[in-house]
């Protein structure tokens, strides 16, 4: 989010904002590296195509990222013949979609606030998290205006309007070095070791009092480095991830709000339509308006 007051900057419009993501693509070096948190895999977005689209009445952008992993040291493809992968191969795909849609909204004309709707399209032949990944990294990275985690009291705010809360999940996590609990006999052979505690908890139709009350409870919070709270109201999710500062020994959290909309499809449209650009803008056509009228 981008926040811009007229008499400071000219007041911006969705063509402005349009032309700010494609100078950006246009201006940056290709390609952009990434590494794997705690891999040896890189991913590398190689270019991205950019088309002008219009979704009913809203302009916007469709991205197309070509992007490919490498730097493997392991593993082979299979066709006619066994091959090896090595560092130097890469394996990627062309077909990574991400739409753009700007918005601008403040209580005031001469005040407001710029951002974007991101839609990443996770079509069923890539693995989950896929495209969402690239995404982040194209806006931070590329566009400079980085998708931005939001706050507690926001959620709680969103929320306030909810006599109860469908669903709700807490998942608490740790892992602590486990080399003190061997024989001793063993301990001259031991390479290391963890041990990993966890505990879930699940909640339906929770008042949204009580819930406020859970959230504030940190009685169990001690006993673990991290908890992360997922709550599902209709088709948005909200996460809520807190992890142990133990350095100002504190909670840091973190908080995301998404969106989720799932699409049946044929297998023919499958076999032959699936990275169609035509079908794809159908599909996100029918995600926006159910994203525009949910929100309202």
């Amino acid at each position: 989010m981008l926040d811009q007051s007229v008499g400071l900057f000219e007041d911006v419009t969705y063509d402005d904002m349009i032309k700010f993501v494609k100078d950006k693509i246009a201006k940056y070096a290709f390609p952009l590296t990434s590494p794997t948190r705690n891999k040896t895999l890189m991913t590398v977005i190689k270019s991205i195509t950019i088309e002008d689209i219009l979704l009913g009445s809203e302009k916007a952008l469709l991205l197309q990222v070509s992007a490919y992993d490498t730097n493997f040291y392991d593993g082979y493809f299979e066709g006619k013949e066994k091959i090896a992968i090595t560092k130097d191969n890469k394996i990627g795909k062309e077909s990574n979609f991400i739409l753009l849609v700007p918005r601008k909204k403040g209580l005031t004309a001469e005040s407001y606030t710029c951002y974007f709707l991101m839609f990443v399209y996770e079509d069923p032949t890539k693995v989950n998290g896929v495209v969402s990944k690239l995404a982040k990294l194209v806006a931070k990275e590329i566009i400079q205006v980085p998708v931005e985690n939001i706050k507690l009291p926001i959620i709680m705010q969103e929320l306030k309007d909810c006599k109860t809360i469908p669903e709700l999940q807490i998942k608490y996590s740790s892992i602590y070095e486990a080399d003190n609990d061997v024989d001793v006999k063993y301990v001259p052979y031991l390479q290391g070791g963890k041990l990993e505690k966890k505990k879930v908890r699940r909640f339906k139709d929770m008042p949204f009092d009580i819930m406020g009350e859970l959230l504030k409870d940190k009685t169990d919070d001690e006993d673990y480095q991290t908890k992360k709270t997922s709550i599902i109201v209709g088709k948005t999710e909200y996460r809520i991830k807190s992890l142990i500062d133990e350095a100002k020994d504190e909670l840091q959290d973190t908080a995301e709000k998404i969106f989720n909309l799932s699409i049946g499809i044929t297998q023919t449209e499958l076999d032959t339509k699936i990275h169609e650009k035509g079908f794809i803008i159908e599909k996100l056509q029918a995600v926006l308006n159910n994203y525009l009228s949910y929100e309202q």
